[in-house]
């Protein structure tokens, strides 16, 4: 399958696209979501369909569905980029911060022996996570992002990975909680 194709389908050339001050018209996002969950039924783990997906429903500002349909990240050293969006888009979608992004966040932090465990570890974590969040009576991001004064952000690129990839339009911005020592400890502790 070539997800640019299909991309330039409904986003044009990719050249104007990256010129272009505005997003298309919402009909033309909404046929490409109609378009990229029939393959979702095909393709249910394809990495750029959902990706692809994901950042269609942010342009409509669906932040839910953005966030539901963003590739789950592996614990390893690779994904750390994708869980600290899927943790941005928890924040924006108003839920809750799912254990395995934080673990992807700090997969450095998770031993060979957590790894090979992974699900384990993560049915513990998520245990020790929803305690640690009742003793301090809020969720651990929104701790973190008040305990944080100057906590960087950048650029949030859609399509990434795709020759449509370029950053939002519009004052975006995502937390660059990989940078973050204080949530760093906490996911270590737990």
């Amino acid at each position: 399958m070539n997800h640019n194709r299909l991309l330039s389908n409904f986003l044009g050339d990719p050249f104007e696209w990256w010129r272009q001050k505005e997003y298309p018209p919402k009909e033309e996002i909404e046929a490409l979501i109609k378009n990229l969950e029939e393959l979702r039924i095909v393709f249910p783990n394809d990495y750029y369909v959902l990706h692809c997906l994901s950042d269609s429903y942010f342009i409509l500002g669906d932040y839910e569905n953005a966030m539901l349909t963003c590739p789950i990240p592996y614990v390893n050293r690779k994904w750390y980029l994708l869980a600290n969006r899927r943790i941005n888009l928890s924040i924006l979608s108003d839920s809750r911060v799912a254990i395995f992004d934080l673990l992807a966040l700090f997969s450095k932090q998770v031993t060979k022996y957590g790894r090979e465990n992974i699900e384990l570890v993560t049915q513990i974590s998520e245990i020790l996570l929803t305690k640690w969040e009742k003793e301090k009576d809020n969720k651990i991001i929104d701790y973190v992002l008040a305990s944080s004064n100057n906590l960087p952000k950048s650029n949030h690129f859609l399509f990434n990975g795709t020759t449509f990839s370029k950053p939002a339009l519009g004052n975006v911005s995502f937390y660059e909680f990989q940078k973050s020592k204080l949530l760093e400890e906490i996911v270590s502790e737990i």
